[in-house]
């Protein structure tokens, strides 16, 4: 009889704790103030013939990754609103990308892009300084650990190393020194444990995921597009240090067919998280999918919303109705947006927004 209620009392204190960690998803943001955005002008639309992906500003310039016959990356005059030029070139020669790359990214201390080409295992950056000349060189990453960590995304640190994303379990964050092309760091940050088959858990957060780093490069954040999960990392001396998850929406997605490994895809009843991402030193700026209505052929959110470092929303700027945000980036010395939009005929149009 005691050890029956001694069993009753472990198989309740078992059930008790999975119970108390199980993952609480709050389904909705918080109450935040919100303001309309108000057009100021309209830029150069007739390089807009591919899907937009990231963009950067510089006091004069707007960088947008987005493909042409020219380069894989456009620039623009901020002031004009004029395409001026692009970097990053396809092919197969030195300091060229092979494919589009799946993200390029800023560093805005040492006016660095950088980009990852999978196909070939380097990274390719481009110095933004002088771009009637730009200046590119290339990191050869084909024997670090033999290529298993499979990296989708580069940036360049302040301090000049790259701190790297993973699209595997086996490194989900790493560090590299250029000085030593043959060897990534791991920086063993586990993955959230959403679902308990590890490869479906790891796809959830590799799934178009959307990660920056601080401008001062003390903290990261990282947005999965398979729900809403925000993870905050603090960054010093070369480590991260998970401080703090929220969770709003939670995952719904389906298992691909035959993919090995397991790959998670968006359903009809998934409500997507964050699509673009922008950072400053003082907010996180991001677009949030959310559902579409396919009756009425509309997105649950047209909006850009910001929060602080702490986690905190901040505020919801609007953008008129029909008008999607699909890339943007924040003037934050004029205190204005950039940004490229979609209408409901999947028309893209690239403006500027005060408020």
């Amino acid at each position: 009889m005691k050890n029956l209620i001694k069993l009753n009392v472990i198989l309740f204190l078992v059930f008790a704790y999975s119970c108390g960690n199980e993952i609480e998803f709050k389904e909705k943001l918080p109450e935040m103030p919100s303001v309309d955005l108000k057009l100021e002008s309209t830029l150069d639309t007739s390089y807009l013939i591919n899907y937009p992906r990231e963009m950067f500003i510089t006091d004069s310039l707007i960088f947008v990754h987005i493909e042409d016959e020219n380069g894989l990356c456009q620039i623009f005059n901020k002031f004009t609103g004029k395409h001026i030029g692009s970097v990053f070139k396809k092919g197969q020669g030195p300091n060229e990308l092979t494919t589009q790359a799946l993200y390029i990214l800023y560093n805005e201390k040492n006016k660095i892009l950088s980009a990852f080409d999978p196909n070939v295992k380097k990274i390719v950056y481009c110095k933004t300084d002088n771009l009637e000349k730009p200046v590119y060189k290339e990191i050869n990453l084909a024997n670090s650990h033999k290529g298993n960590y499979g990296i989708s995304e580069v940036l360049q640190l302040n301090n000049g190393k790259y701190l790297t994303m993973g699209n595997t379990s086996k490194c989900r964050f790493g560090l590299l020194d250029k000085n030593k092309e043959d060897s990534i760091e791991n920086l063993n940050i586990d993955y959230p444990k959403i679902d308990d088959d590890e490869e479906a858990n790891w796809s959830i957060f590799t799934y178009a995921p959307q990660w920056r780093m601080k401008p001062d490069n003390t903290k990261l954040i990282a947005a999965t597009y398979v729900g809403l999960i925000f993870e905050f990392f603090d960054f010093k001396n070369n480590k991260l240090i998970p401080s703090k998850t929220e969770y709003f929406f939670k995952p719904i997605y389906k298992i691909i067919p035959g993919a090995i490994p397991k790959w998670v895809a968006p359903t009809e009843k998934s409500r997507c998280g964050v699509s673009s991402l922008y950072t400053t030193n003082d907010n996180i700026f991001f677009v949030l999918s959310g559902y579409f209505n396919e009756e009425t052929e509309e997105s649950e959110f047209n909006s850009i919303f910001s929060m602080d470092w702490d986690g905190n929303f901040v505020k919801e700027y609007k953008l008129p109705k029909d008008l999607y945000p699909v890339s943007f980036v924040f003037d934050e010395k004029n205190q204005v947006f950039y940004c490229i939009t979609m209408n409901s005929k999947e028309e893209y149009d690239f403006s500027k927004y005060s408020f």
